[in-house]
């Protein structure tokens, strides 16, 4: 009884400890691993930026004017305005460079151009030329920059009040008749009607003198041709024969040279009234009076048609 009371404590101590001892030994299962996937930190580092510069090619000898101003254009908008400045120039300085709207459109970027490479006197001067020849030029405001389109709208406002203040000139007498053309005659108008004798295509030419000499010289000739031939003619018999100790031969010689002479003379006139005439006609077409009556203005009397 003794032994079972203190051996049953014991046992029981025992049993525990042998049984975990026959119990395999499990190794402890691990605990799931969690990856987290940590992007590692990239500092940028900035590096230095280049210009890119767009390589435009060259025009050739037979570029058209359309494909060197569309080059220029391109060059604008590239922002290379040292580089368009001088296509520009050359384009605006081409002979068969005459379309209207595209040289005004080429010469406002010219001038933009300067002004944006800070050469207002030239952009200025341009833009004056540009004005002379459209004072409206439909300008793309929407596409302008500020600071040009200011420059652009001041320069216009300039230009337009020194037309309104330009000061009328008034030229005297002597400067219009110096600038004036060669005044026209009728005969300058109506050259055949120079072929006509008589002094006729001096008188259309304006050229009095020369007109009244060749008609008293001709009218000389022909009257003395018919009064030789009247004289003549009254030397004959009512039978038609030449009355007895008449002589007709002098009548008839005087008769002959009258009209020979007439004949040359009627050709130096219309050669006259072609090639030399013409000149004094004008001449003397240009001698006038003036008169000056005051309120009523001042007139000028000329002489002749």
């Amino acid at each position: 009884m003794f032994l079972s009371a203190v051996a049953l404590p014991t046992l029981l101590m025992i049993l525990p400890a042998a049984h975990a001892a026959k119990k395999p030994k499990t190794a402890p299962k691990a605990a799931p691993k969690i990856e987290t996937s940590v992007e590692p930190k990239i500092e940028s580092k900035a590096e230095p930026q280049t210009e890119t510069k767009t390589v435009v090619a060259a025009p050739t000898a037979t570029a058209s004017w359309q494909d060197r101003l569309a080059l220029a254009e391109r060059t604008y908008d590239d922002y290379r305005y040292t580089d368009a400045i001088p296509m520009f120039t050359a384009l605006l300085a081409d002979p068969s460079f005459t379309d209207g709207p595209a040289r005004q459109k080429a010469r406002a970027l010219l001038a933009f151009s300067y002004y944006i490479s800070q050469k207002e006197p030239e952009a200025a001067a341009e833009l004056d030329r540009l004005f002379r020849e459209n004072v409206d030029y439909p300008l793309d405001r929407d596409a302008t920059h500020p600071d040009v389109l200011k420059f652009y709208d001041n320069e216009r406002n300039r230009y337009v009040a020194s037309l309104n203040t330009k000061p009328v000139e008034v030229q005297k007498t002597e400067a219009r008749k110096a600038e004036a053309p060669a005044n026209e005659t009728i005969g300058d108008r109506h050259k055949w009607v120079r072929i006509f004798p008589g002094g006729i295509g001096h008188f259309l030419n304006h050229d009095y003198a020369g007109g009244a000499a060749f008609l008293a010289l001709e009218v000389a000739l022909g009257g003395t041709n018919l009064a030789m031939a009247l004289l003549r003619e009254g030397l004959k018999a009512p039978d038609g024969k030449y009355r007895q100790g008449t002589n007709p031969l002098p009548y008839q010689w005087v008769m002959n040279v009258a009209a020979l002479t007439a004949f040359v003379v009627i050709i130096i006139d219309v050669i006259d009234a072609f090639v030399w005439s013409p000149a004094r006609g004008r001449e003397s077409l240009q001698k006038s009076l003036t008169t000056d009556l005051g309120p009523l203005g001042e007139y000028r009397l000329v002489f002749g048609l």
